[in-house]
């Protein structure tokens, strides 16, 4: 974890960001599951109302915080991806991305459907694989540092001892 940087920020808070947004999810699938709606008429007048209880009042921002952390891990993992010589990296930032356009069409549909269970279920499924592929990104990206260091050391074995021990 040391001297990683900027990246090491950056990874920082695109997780924090995917932690965030699944709180706000898991509470607004409550709401959805504690409130349900006839219509997605009445789904959006429950949103707009000065008397909705929480979860049903957090339903619009959900979607705002899905939207700019989604793009904001799209150009982390990018920008990482592109300057990267490790291919599993750039795997793991496409991955992202396709995970971001199919988690973003399944809350689309989560809400023209007006969130049945087992549509509910999908988003959580894929929301499941977008933190476990950021996770596996960031592992991955944070190694190929330490990778580097590996090669070089083994380059020069004869160099100078980075952790400071005799050679004895």
């Amino acid at each position: 974890m040391r001297r990683q940087g900027i990246t090491l920020w950056g990874l920082v808070i695109g997780l924090a960001g995917v932690l965030a947004l699944g709180m706000t999810g898991a509470i607004i699938a409550l709401g959805d599951t504690l409130y349900p709606t006839n219509t997605l008429a009445e789904a959006l007048q429950q949103d707009i109302a000065i008397d909705s209880p929480f979860p049903i009042r957090l339903r619009l921002w959900h979607p705002s915080i899905a939207i700019i952390v989604g793009f904001y891990l799209l150009f982390v993992s990018g920008l990482l991806a592109m300057f990267s010589s490790n291919p599993q990296v750039r795997r793991y930032a496409l991955a992202l991305a396709a995970l971001f356009v199919m988690q973003l069409a399944a809350g689309v549909a989560n809400v023209l459907l007006l969130a049945p269970v087992w549509m509910q279920l999908v988003h959580l499924l894929l929301a499941d694989l977008v933190w476990i592929t950021l996770v596996l990104f960031s592992a991955s990206i944070l190694n190929t540092g330490r990778e580097t260091a590996a090669v070089l050391v083994e380059i020069n074995p004869s160099g100078p001892n980075p952790v400071g021990f005799s050679e004895r």
